[in-house]
């Protein structure tokens, strides 16, 4: 008998085995109440599989990060290192199990700023590990949709099943695991697509950064896009004229702008730069802005800020300047 033909048996009686270990353990476990009580015992195996999955031992790593964050603020590097050295081919239990820790209230001890931070890291590394947490962007739109939570958090969610959603569009068919519901994905759209109107706080200015990663990621693969650079530049628009909007918003909307070369708000931005009375990081942005819209009327202004001692305004300007000095 050759090799081949040793194989096929031993391939054949296996199967064999496996089909009878299997009926002899069904008949021990439902046997005694009759045939209907069998199909109820098979019908039950996946879910039984299922459950001692769930069950099974969670990694040690993961297991000390527990008990490290419970320590709080002062066990902040040793919870980083400790998640950035887990490895990237962690099982989908052990991600879940990370994934379960972020998600929990943080242990007396942590600030607010300090737990973002490792809440971001965390999630840094399971979106690059090998295996997703189970429903990972379904639990990172609960977390945006929750406003119990801080919105440091909130915004971080956000961020992050938009930078999913991103990478979904620069290649849908490698995406799909990703998003392996589309109705989930969709879900994801339309919390970003709300998250974009003004009235959002730091979320709207988020918001934005991920929908030009998106329109970008939709350029390169010839995706169509869920909204145009258009409908982002009128949001924008709106939210960097109101005063009343959060000034982190208005700042990122500004930039949004320039970036898009819209000079929607040219007028007022120059209005802006030489404003005292404005932030320092607003008008920082605003100098920017108006050195996107390169004219020679603008000269006189960004000399004199070039000028300033505040290297946060003269930096820019100067940088206008030269783009002026390239078009002259």
């Amino acid at each position: 008998m050759d090799e081949m033909d040793t194989r096929d048996i031993m391939n054949a009686t296996i199967r064999r085995t496996g089909v009878v270990f299997l009926f002899t353990a069904l008949c021990l476990t439902g046997c005694k109440e009759g045939d209907g009580k069998k199909e109820a015992t098979a019908s039950r195996a996946p879910e039984m599989v299922r459950q001692e999955s769930r069950q099974a031992p969670v990694l040690p790593a993961v297991l000390e990060l527990g008990k490290k964050m419970k320590e709080g603020q002062t066990a902040y590097d040793a919870v980083r290192q400790g998640m950035f050295a887990l490895p990237r081919e962690l099982s989908r239990h052990d991600a879940t199990a990370l994934l379960d820790l972020l998600m929990a209230p943080p242990a007396p001890g942590w600030n607010e700023l300090g737990w973002a931070a490792i809440f971001n890291d965390g999630l840094n590394v399971l979106r690059a590990g090998a295996n997703q947490p189970e429903g990972f962007m379904e639990r990172l739109l609960e977390c945006y949709r929750d406003t119990g939570r801080p919105a440091v958090l909130r915004d971080y969610a956000l961020q992050h099943f938009g930078t999913q959603l991103a990478a979904w569009y620069h290649d849908p068919e490698n995406g799909k695991k990703l998003f392996p519901k589309g109705e989930v994905r969709m879900q994801a759209e339309e919390a970003l697509r709300r998250a974009l109107f003004p009235g959002n706080g730091t979320t709207m200015g988020t918001a934005c950064n991920v929908a030009d990663d998106i329109i970008t990621a939709c350029e390169a693969s010839g995706t169509s896009a869920p909204f145009s650079a258009d409908e982002l530049c009128r949001s924008c628009k709106e939210t960097v004229l109101s005063p009343a909007e959060n000034i982190h918003a208005r700042i990122t909307a500004l930039g949004m702008l320039g970036r898009h070369e819209s000079p929607a708000v040219l007028k007022e931005a120059r209005l802006w730069m030489m404003d005292e009375g404005q932030p320092v990081l607003f008008r920082a942005a605003a100098i920017a802005y108006v050195g996107t819209f390169p004219a020679e009327n603008d000269r006189a202004a960004f000399n004199t800020l070039a000028a300033d001692t505040d290297l946060r305004l003269s930096q820019p300007a100067k940088k206008s300047l030269s783009r002026l000095e390239g078009r002259s």
